[in-house]
């Protein structure tokens, strides 16, 4: 394939060794465009905080051997790059500081427009914690059946939500801790061919790079940034889902966790997260969808019809259906209740129970009460 030659500069600079993202956000500020930085001299180079040894590979780049080597592989691969410059690169990620400039895709996927939603936890998952995967991304495809299904390619968690996604027709993408020509683990090479397939790997590494240690915290960062929201399935004491985890907070994603037994192993760092407030509790899948979208509840028909709730539902008093009159501008806090009823709020915790009770509204968390929607029920 032909790049274009703003993306082959963005391969020559991204392949000079010791050229990270911080540096090259820095050559940027100082000499411009990618263009002006490998024709700058030898001393604009080092005046923009390059060593000479640096500068020298710089200036090279251009014209180095592993650049064309690098260009043969990716033809080879059927390889698409895609650089910061790119309409297609994507906008979450460049809210980072440490976005890398220049993604290797194969496959085929639109960072821009749906929802995407990370899954993420062990590698020695539980059945349990596999089985609750699937049992998730399958409700999201048919809740929301645009949303894009990101994680890693690892054994475990990784590999249940890429598979379940795919049962389900779901996009997904497995972001790799290794080059698209060293697929780890081996044991998933026909599942990425899979998921290229139906989506598509995607990496930061050159195409020869192999599963350092250090390269996958790095791709940790990559499967939040690209990401609304973090899914924790599982995680130990001290788990890279964790780091994960941390990762999106500090980018500003919505994190979630999947609550387990007390004296599990598995479910050590989920439990932590979520007493410590750093994630969401998920029961089910519904509950991610109303954090991620603003008008997903807008979009379900209440149980009740405004016109026809007396009808539907004879064993409700006045008092019950005023209230369900006041949820129906959406959820509100018990204390907005009260004031919209204008009663005491001792009193309207008393109607709220009783409406709770009868599967007419839910609580869903902070004394935040909203009509029930059958669509939030599980099949």
């Amino acid at each position: 394939m032909t790049l274009e030659p703003r993306t082959a500069d963005w391969l020559a600079l991204w392949l000079v060794p010791g050229i990270g993202p911080k540096r090259i956000a820095a050559l940027l500020d100082a000499l411009g465009r990618i263009e002006d930085i490998l024709s700058a001299s030898h001393s604009a180079l080092t005046q923009a905080g390059l060593s000479s040894e640096l500068a020298q590979a710089v200036m090279e780049a251009r014209e180095s051997m592993e650049l064309k080597a690098e260009l043969t592989r990716i033809e080879d691969q059927g390889i698409t790059l895609v650089d910061w410059e790119s309409p297609d690169y994507p906008r979450l990620l460049t809210q980072i500081a440490d976005a890398p400039p220049l993604l290797y895709l194969k496959g085929q996927t639109r960072f821009n427009g749906p929802l995407h939603l990370a899954f993420v936890g062990s590698r020695k998952a539980s059945w349990q914690g596999k089985s609750l995967t699937e049992r998730l991304v399958k409700r999201l495809a048919q809740l929301h059946p645009e949303i894009v299904i990101v994680s890693g390619l690892a054994l475990g968690i990784d590999g249940a939500a890429h598979k379940a996604a795919l049962e389900a027709g779901l996009q997904t993408i497995a972001v790799l801790g290794s080059g698209l020509g060293e697929i780890y683990p081996p044991s998933h090479k026909s599942l990425a061919q899979e998921v290229a397939a139906h989506g598509a790997l995607v990496s930061e590494f050159p195409m020869t790079t192999g599963p350092q240690a250090q390269n996958f915290p790095l791709r940790n960062r990559i499967i939040s940034g690209i990401s609304q929201g973090v899914l924790v399935v599982e995680a130990g004491q001290r788990s890279g889902a964790s780091i994960t985890a941390n990762l999106a907070l500090e980018q500003g994603r919505e994190v979630f966790a999947l609550p387990g037994a007390p004296d599990s192993p598995f479910s050590y760092g989920t439990n932590r997260m979520i007493q410590q407030g750093r994630a969401k509790l998920v029961i089910e899948a519904e509950d991610m969808l109303v954090e991620l979208l603003p008008d997903f509840l807008a979009g379900l028909p209440p149980v009740f019809d405004p016109q026809q709730k007396a009808q539907k539902q004879p064993d409700l008093d006045p008092e019950e259906l005023a209230l369900l009159t006041v949820l129906e501008s959406g959820p509100l806090h018990q204390d907005q209740i009260a004031q919209g009823l204008q009663k005491p709020v001792h009193l309207v915790l008393a109607l709220l129970t009783a409406l709770e009770l009868k599967g007419v509204i839910v609580n869903r968390s902070g004394s935040l009460y909203e009509l029930n929607h059958p669509r939030l029920n599980r099949p």
